[in-house]
């Protein structure tokens, strides 16, 4: 398996589709992974939390589904979470989010129109 991406970037609206694969989370090397304006659908998987180096998210405008998994609470690096415009439903893990809010690096936080 390829595990050294640093990015993973579509210009928006390729009409993108499928879920995220979990096995994304052996993708060590990561830091910006930008699928916004696609038609990605299901949850997003847990094992992104184990990409220590992310430090932008932008998944908005997808079909995307499920809560925000607790493990983004180890995205210490992050200084962008843009998720808004999905499917997404339920409350944030309360932990991820202090832990978030608390980071030096989190500059955006959208996750609005869920």
């Amino acid at each position: 398996m390829i595990s050294y991406f640093d990015v993973i970037y579509t210009k928006g609206s390729n009409n993108l589709k499928g879920s995220i694969p979990s096995e994304i989370g052996a993708l060590k090397s990561l830091q910006f992974l930008l699928l916004d304006k696609n038609k990605i659908v299901g949850s997003i998987p847990s094992t992104i939390g184990n990409l220590s180096k992310l430090k932008k998210i932008d998944l908005d405008y997808n079909r995307l589904t499920g809560k925000i998994p607790k493990s983004f609470e180890n995205l210490s690096n992050l200084s962008t979470l843009a998720v808004r415009e999905n499917l997404i439903s339920g409350a944030m893990p309360l932990s991820s989010f202090r832990t978030l809010l608390a980071s030096k690096n989190l500059e955006k936080l959208f996750l609005h129109r869920n």
